[in-house]
């Protein structure tokens, strides 16, 4: 188990507390080191660019330091415990549109090649994050949710809270993570070279990812359902660096479990699924997508590995990633529902549904689900947890919601308006034992829900605002169920004037932002079609 506790270090007469991370989610905090977070010790990190501007590839060249025994923003007291060079660039795909940026980077040794070392106790590696909960006003559900896996027995990002100055600016809380990655530190597989082109050798050390693909990226798709395809996408080995031979094999390796589960014989107790999947992984990433309700979960930021056949070579769902727009918080697609299954909301891989109508792979994972209640999962325990991490960063959120007036904005997705940090806490806890209490009551029969009253059986273009609208229009609609979603503008003669494609998207509710600038004033259509269907029409003025 994981969580942060407080380690004393002694400097000469000087002792402070430091955030590392621990070994009991319900580890008491000391009195000592209560009084430390009130002065909001957390980690600081400074880094300087020489005047470079930070983008999205390539890294620039930057120098960073950390400190420790840090109260409040300045150094004054402080010990520095690392020093070194770094190539750094911005990540993360709609997060760049946010003023507070997240960051990826390396760090490096003096002649700029690849340096592993250890960063705030955490594992010796190069490659690393430091991730904006912009979006997530609490700062906590990626941690919560990296905390729970580990628990429950799976590798996680490990992390450390800190606050970020660059280049003189103060921006914040971050949280310093480790990047997923082949490592003996974080997804411990085997290593794939170039010579392993047979044998036990070629059978692991693969992982792949559902998400949305970068240019240098590649991968192959998975069986076709009435929507289309899923593509997965390599992560390790990389596109640039996997052999035909590794392609091929993961490739029918993956093609081989499609088959099976399209087949009579899917369910069979010897020769069914649980010949390609590591079983207990995949109730476990359902069970953690589920309680958070995750908008992208198993669609976006979706990992799956597999390791040699000698070491076991099933089909491993995880490492869990990307949490930011769960708990309640995110207001498309059913996300801020504690009620309904977050699966049956939108498209996912035909072969969940297949588990899910397994009685046998149901009374498994209602198994773990009442063994995780009775500990992992105990309501008193999460929340023991919840509020001894904000009792450590609500004096470092003071000053960072602050400098964004994070209460004052809408994000993105929002699904609710919180006027303090108390609040976001509140809200975090209550939405997570509505959650439970209902999980509680309706995982039994997990295979036979469908959409409750909060989903009309019909495709609808609910609001178009503002009204009348001066550049740009939000169009909020409700889906029946999963479909190829586009929205079109057409002027008053039947003509499109511009046509904005959303992708698929799944049962509930949803907004699309549509920029009107290039257009003159004058009266549009708006026209939102599923799929071939044109299924609903509203009226838009747009004003000079």
């Amino acid at each position: 188990m994981n969580i942060f506790v407080l380690r004393k270090h002694t400097r000469a007469v000087q002792s402070f507390f430091v955030l590392v991370a621990g070994c009991c989610l319900m580890t008491p905090m000391t009195l000592t080191g209560q009084e430390a977070t009130r002065h909001g010790m957390l980690p600081k990190v400074r880094i300087d660019t020489h005047g470079q501007r930070i983008s999205d590839k390539p890294r620039v060249d930057a120098w960073m330091e950390i400190f420790e025994g840090v109260s409040g923003v300045t150094l004054e007291g402080s010990m520095r415990v690392y020093s070194g060079r770094i190539g750094i660039e911005i990540r993360g795909t709609s997060s760049q549109a946010w003023p507070k940026k997240q960051y990826g980077f390396k760090t490096l040794d003096e002649h700029g090649e690849e340096l592993n070392i250890e960063l705030l106790d955490l594992p010796r590696e190069h490659d690393w994050i430091l991730h904006a909960p912009y979006a997530d006003r609490s700062a906590m559900r990626n941690a919560l949710t990296y905390t729970l896996a580990r628990d429950m027995g799976w590798y996680a990002s490990r992390f450390h809270y800190c606050e970020l100055t660059l280049n003189g600016l103060y921006q914040g809380v971050y949280l310093l993570m480790e990047k997923i990655k082949r490592d003996k530190y974080r997804v411990g597989i085997s290593t794939l070279t170039p010579e392993d082109e047979s044998g036990d050798a070629l059978s692991g050390g693969y992982i792949l990812k559902f998400d949305k693909l970068d240019p240098h990226e590649e991968g192959f798709l998975g069986a076709e359902d009435s929507l289309g395809s899923f593509l997965y996408i390599h992560v390790y080995p990389k596109a640039k660096n996997i052999t035909p031979a590794q392609r091929d094999y993961i490739r029918d390796y993956v093609h081989g479990f499609e088959e099976l589960m399209r087949s009579s014989s899917a369910s069979h107790p010897q020769d069914g699924y649980s010949r390609y999947i590591d079983v207990d992984s995949f109730i476990d990433f359902f069970l953690l997508n589920e309680v958070s309700n995750n908008i992208d979960g198993y669609i976006r930021s979706t990992f799956m590995y597999k390791d040699r056949d000698s070491n076991g070579g099933r089909l491993t769902m995880g490492p869990v990633w990307d949490f930011n727009h769960a708990y309640g918080s995110a207001h498309e697609r059913g996300g801020r529902f504690s009620d309904g299954w977050r699966i049956y909301r939108q498209r996912v891989p035909f072969w969940w549904h297949v588990l899910l109508a397994d009685s046998l792979f149901v009374d498994r994972l209602v198994g773990r689900w009442e063994e995780l209640r009775r500990n992992i999962l105990h309501e008193d325990r999460l929340f023991n947890w919840i509020d001894s991490v904000a009792s450590i960063i609500e004096v470092a959120l003071q000053r960072d919601h602050a400098l964004w007036r994070s209460h004052d904005i809408v994000v993105w997705l929002d699904a609710w308006k919180t006027r303090s940090f108390s609040e976001d806490v509140h809200f975090l806890k209550t939405w997570l034992h509505d959650r439970l209490c209902w999980m509680d009551e309706h995982l039994h029969a997990v295979g036979k829900w469908r959409p409750g009253p909060e989903v009309d059986a019909l495709h609808r273009l609910e609001v178009l605002f503002p009204q009348p609208a001066a550049g740009a229009v939000t169009a909020e609609f409700s889906l029946g169920m999963y479909g190829n979603v586009s929205l079109s503008v057409l002027d008053l003669f039947g003509n499109t004037r511009k046509r904005v494609n959303a992708g698929i998207l799944g049962i509930g509710q949803h907004a699309l932002h549509i920029s009107l600038a290039s257009l003159p004033a004058g009266v549009y259509i708006i026209r939102l079609e599923v799929g071939p269907d044109i299924v609903d029409i509203k009226k838009i003025v747009l004003m000079e």
